[in-house]
């Protein structure tokens, strides 16, 4: 990257939160990049002011850089790196959900709705209630972790 010291991916990754992250998961989805018009009608903002002290953060951290066409854009570099990151994680409502956590609930819920269709009795169900048991336990700790290591907190 021309210009400057390295990035500060702790300080950039915490700063990636609410409207800075939805700026960002907005500007680094377009190749060609966005001018503010485009910021605003793809993020359903409704005034420039929404934007701008988002906007200059994520400037200041090096995350989004500005063409001499005016438009906004995420370096490829930096667009690898903070996707690598987020890979795992669901944008839903201005959070980043970690993957894992819905398939601990799916599965969860799964498992509950067959045990209330099927009811199990004697021993013959020991090792399937264990088995699902054991299933739903990895599950949720693998979301635990991950929520844990999420990269914005």
């Amino acid at each position: 990257m021309a210009g400057g010291s390295e990035i500060d991916w702790r300080q950039a990754m915490s700063s990636l939160k609410g409207r800075a992250l939805r700026l960002y998961w907005i500007v680094q989805k377009e190749y060609d990049g966005l001018d503010i018009d485009g910021i605003m009608e793809r993020g359903k903002f409704k005034r420039r002011s929404d934007i701008d002290p988002h906007l200059a953060t994520l400037r200041r951290l090096r995350l989004v850089s500005r063409g001499e066409d005016g438009k906004y854009f995420v370096p490829p570099e930096i667009k690898e790196r903070l996707n690598f990151a987020i890979r795992s994680f669901i944008y839903f409502r201005g959070r980043l959900i970690p993957r894992a956590l819905i398939g601990a609930i799916a599965f969860t819920a799964f498992f509950a709705a067959y045990l209330a269709i099927i009811v199990p009795r004697g021993p013959a169900w020991t090792p399937s209630l264990a088995l699902g048991l054991g299933l739903c336990a990895v599950n949720w700790v693998w979301a635990i972790s991950n929520w844990l290591r999420r990269p914005f907190k």
